[in-house]
């Protein structure tokens, strides 16, 4: 008989996954139990071990599709049954219904269908869109997710980490020809969703199912982001004055600049000055301690596998901009320039695209750099929120202001987040 793994994508579930687990150890195929523990903070893992499963657990919150491509990856069995860690009503016995047809060779993907106690969103719009567009898979419940498939077919799938890797993955399977059965699981109960996150998820599984069907064609090739306040929640020249005491000078220069009595590039300057003598590794060593923003790098990821190209425009100094550019794997990047006599800075700057109020014509900047894509600027996003962006969220085709901290940048945007992972919905 083929091995069986039961995967379990987990975020904050300590309240219901015991129950979940239990179910599926009494399963008759004897599987194995993983739950990929999806950052959770309220004790989710510890729950699922105590309950006899084998427990793998992200660092940070990646997303649902994240959470399963891990389950692939550590599970061990040939026959894979997915299965959400809030379902109230499971039994061994649904739980077998489900793995029965892959198992017997019956089926190769396997869903669930059944009765919600509650919930339209599915009814509404998500199974008119998809019989639309896949007029043979009649499936009652396709963004179910509990699936059962088999190993070679989800260690080939391609799918997002985030939302909809459900329509995703059924998608994909009539695609390449799998086998696809439904069972019928009668009612099953899942936690209560707020409708606003039940629209949220709407949207993102609509928007999955229309770019798999090619109907959301790429209108942006570029994503660029300012630094600052951006995909760094902070000034990373604050870190390094604080770090290096020039901290209170740095605040009254800055003063000076907002009163008009000194321009941005003379304030750059001044700024330049204190990295006289210093290295590369002196502003790393400061650097270390400045994290990304909540899920830059996992973002970062996401639109490069969507294949947009991704670059960083910001008014930091070239070695601040370089280390959080190789960070991210951002391979192009424009910010001021610090020049250098071997290994030491002199305290000496140059600004590219310089420009009137802000020193840099971020407008400008974002048109050269689009064009190194073999893009255009209207092609592009611009991701960002000071005063400065708003040059490049006009010459965009599309201004993001991540929280704005100035009235221009909220002016200039057509889109506004307030955290980087709402930018994949704007997309």
């Amino acid at each position: 008989m083929l091995r069986v793994s039961i995967v379990m994508p987990a975020f904050n579930e300590s309240n219901r996954i015991t129950r979940v687990v239990r179910e599926a150890l009494k399963s008759r195929y004897s599987p194995e139990v993983l739950v990929v523990d999806d950052g959770s903070t309220d004790g989710t893992a510890e729950a699922a071990r105590a309950a006899g499963a084998k427990v793998y657990r992200h660092n940070c919150n990646r997303g649902k599709g994240a959470a399963v491509r891990s389950g692939v990856k550590h599970s061990k069995g040939e026959v894979l049954l997915f299965l959400d860690a809030d379902l109230e009503n499971i039994t061994a016995a649904k739980i077998d219904s489900l793995v029965k047809p892959v198992v017997s060779d019956e089926a190769d993907f396997v869903k669930a269908g059944f009765r919600l106690a509650r919930g339209r969103v599915t009814e509404i719009a998500v199974k008119p869109l998809l019989r639309l567009l896949n007029r043979d898979l009649g499936l009652s419940q396709p963004i179910s997710g509990q699936f059962c498939a088999r190993r070679e077919f989800m260690e080939t799938a391609q799918y997002s980490d985030g939302w909809g890797v459900d329509i995703e993955l059924i998608i994909e399977a009539a695609e390449s020809g799998q086998r696809i059965a439904e069972v019928d699981l009668g009612e099953l109960k899942h936690k209560k969703q707020p409708l606003a996150g039940k629209a949220l998820m709407s949207q993102v599984v609509m928007k999955k199912i229309l770019q798999r069907h090619g109907l959301l064609a790429g209108r942006f090739k570029l994503v660029a982001f300012d630094l600052d306040e951006t995909l760094v929640g902070e000034r990373t020249i604050d870190a390094v004055a604080f770090e290096w005491g020039f901290l209170p000078e740095l605040k009254k220069w800055r003063d000076e600049f907002e009163a008009g009595k000194i321009t941005e590039n003379r304030l750059n300057e001044r700024i330049a000055r204190e990295f006289r003598g210093r290295t590369r590794r002196d502003v790393e060593a400061v650097l270390e301690k400045v994290p990304l923003r909540s899920r830059a790098f996992e973002l970062v990821r996401e639109l490069k596998k969507r294949n947009y190209a991704v670059a960083m425009i910001t008014m930091a100094f070239d070695p601040i901009a370089r280390f959080y550019a190789e960070k991210l794997g951002i391979t192009r990047a424009v910010s001021r320039r610090l020049a250098k006599k071997g290994r030491t800075y002199t305290g000496r700057v140059k600004t590219p695209f310089s420009h009137g109020k802000h020193g840099m014509d971020k407008g400008r900047a974002l048109e050269s750099i689009a064009a190194s894509f073999g893009t255009s600027a209207k092609r592009a996003v611009y991701v960002g929120n000071g005063a400065s962006d708003a040059a490049a969220m006009k010459a965009s085709g599309l201004g993001v202001a991540i929280t704005p901290s100035a009235p221009e940048a909220e002016a200039a945007a057509q889109e506004k987040i307030d955290s980087l992972s709402e930018l994949l919905l704007v997309l």
